[in-house]
Formats: C-alpha cells, sequence, structure tokens
C-alpha cells in the first residue's frame, strides 16, 4: 500500500499548537469502527470510494490510498476479499444509483454529525493527498457535504482545515 502513511493521524489527530488542548485522534472514524453491523464502517468507506470514483475510473493509486485507508482504519485486520466485496458493492451501487443516490444512502447511514464529518474529512483528504483534485472529485465531495446539511460556507471551512492539516509544515 503505497499511500502516505499517517493520513488519518494528520486529518483527525490533534492540533500541533503547543499549550492547546489536544482532541481524542482519530474519534469519528473509531465511532464508524464500533458500528457492531459494520454499515458505518463502510458508509465512511464508501464516501472516499465514491469521490475516487468520480472520473468513473478508479485508478491504482486511488486504489492504494483506499486499501491504506482500510488498512490505517483497522489496523490491518481487514480480509483483502471482504475489501474487494465492499468495493464490488460500492461499484454497483454507482451503476444502479449513481452519485446522488449514493450520496443520500451514506447520509441516511451516517446520521451523526461526528460521523458525517469524518466521512467528509476522510473524502476531503484522501482527495487532496496528491495535490491535484479533478473537477469531478471535487464535485462530489460538495454534493456528499450538501447531502450531509452542510452550507458552503462550512464546507469552505472543513476544505481549509483539511488542507492545512495536509499542507508540508
Amino acid at each position: 500500500m503505497s499511500s502516505q502513511p499517517g493520513l488519518l493521524r494528520r486529518l483527525f489527530g490533534p492540533t500541533s499548537s503547543p499549550g492547546a488542548p489536544s482532541s481524542p485522534a482519530l474519534s469519528p472514524t473509531e465511532g464508524a469502527l464500533a458500528d457492531p453491523s459494520g454499515q458505518q464502517f463502510a458508509a465512511l468507506l464508501h464516501a472516499v470510494w465514491l469521490v475516487f470514483a468520480a472520473d468513473d475510473a478508479l485508478g491504482d493509486h486511488e486504489l492504494d490510498h483506499l486499501l491504506q485507508i482500510v488498512d490505517d482504519l483497522t489496523d490491518g485486520e481487514a480480509p483483502l476479499e471482504a475489501v474487494e466485496e465492499l468495493f464490488d458493492a460500492y461499484a454497483t451501487l454507482y451503476a444502479e444509483i449513481g452519485v446522488p443516490g449514493s450520496v443520500a444512502l451514506i447520509a441516511d447511514i451516517l446520521r451523526e454529525p461526528e460521523l458525517r464529518e469524518g466521512a467528509l474529512r476522510l473524502a476531503i483528504g484522501a482527495a487532496s493527498m496528491d495535490q491535484k483534485m479533478s473537477e469531478h472529485e471535487e464535485r462530489v465531495l460538495m454534493l456528499l457535504a450538501s447531502g450531509f446539511g452542510y452550507t458552503a460556507r462550512q464546507t469552505q471551512e472543513l476544505f481549509n482545515e483539511v488542507e492545512g492539516r495536509l499542507s508540508p509544515r
């Protein structure tokens, strides 16, 4: 898995300001992992998959990012076969209900604001890792944000925060 390590830590970890109270690292993603049915985890990952599939082609680099995210979220415990089944299910949904239907499905599963923010933050971060977000990816991110009830201002603030966390220091 060739994606940069530490994406989750950089996106959800405490800010590095000296003296600032630290927030619990990874709490939105940990909440999704605590879901016994696995639906919240699958929806969180689906949001990222949807952004990467926005241009109708899931490239090797994007697939590596997705696999690294799964590996990070599950501490390497997710069987590759199960992950491939999830990705196949996402592709089927994408073909049947498209982006708007997929966004609605994700929003229906991720009802808590913290989980929605975690999914959106993860999707923005994943799309921003190569520092060349496509128009298609940005469009899907905006649809996700809208589907989660974010205003344009809230969405821009989250984009800025994520990009700030990912920028070299």
